[in-house]
């Protein structure tokens, strides 16, 4: 019943615009690291098209992502789709690629990458604006938010920066563009 109920579920996916090597590859990793039944790979499955229509993305794209995220985001369990739902929406937000953003939030998986980033941003942010122990407890969805958040507190925005201070925040977090 499971291997009918997951050829139905790849059939719809592909009406709805999902490879089949997309929604076979994403099936299999849910039951297999996350441990899903074939019932809650299906709410997965619906909230990731509700995810993608709110975040105006095709749905192959938007399961791609979430493919391609899992073997950072697994770690959270039963979390991950709460986690994947954040990073989803900041990357759009921000113009960022959910892997690149990602990537961006993972220096902050340890104590000495942590307390390296959040001291210089601090130092360009002119303030005490992020701590670094509780930047490594956080999801990479509460970083993102922690960033943006930092960034208000100074009362400016990324744009008023002088040049050189968007250069240096960039160079910090890790990004080239």
């Amino acid at each position: 019943s499971s291997r009918q109920a997951a050829s139905d579920m790849a059939v719809q996916l592909d009406k709805m615009g999902v490879s089949f090597e997309t929604s076979t590859s994403l099936m299999n990793d849910l039951t297999k690291t996350l441990g899903m039944s074939m019932g809650e790979v299906g709410e997965t499955i619906d909230q990731l098209s509700g995810l993608a229509l709110s975040l105006g993305k095709s749905q192959e794209e938007t399961m791609k992502e979430f493919k391609d995220s899992l073997p950072i985001l697994a770690g959270y369990g039963k979390n991950t789709m709460k986690v994947f739902k954040g990073v989803a929406a900041a990357a759009k937000a921000t113009g960022i690629e959910t892997s690149r953003l990602l990537d961006i939030m993972g220096q902050f998986d340890t104590f000495q990458g942590a307390a390296e980033a959040v001291s210089g941003l601090n130092a360009i942010l002119r303030g005490n604006y992020l701590n670094s122990l509780q930047m490594v407890n956080m999801t990479e969805d509460e970083r993102t938010r922690a960033l943006i958040q930092a960034m208000n507190a100074t009362g400016r925005s990324f744009g008023m920066l002088h040049k050189y201070d968007q250069k240096a925040i960039a160079t910090k977090l890790g990004i080239s563009d």
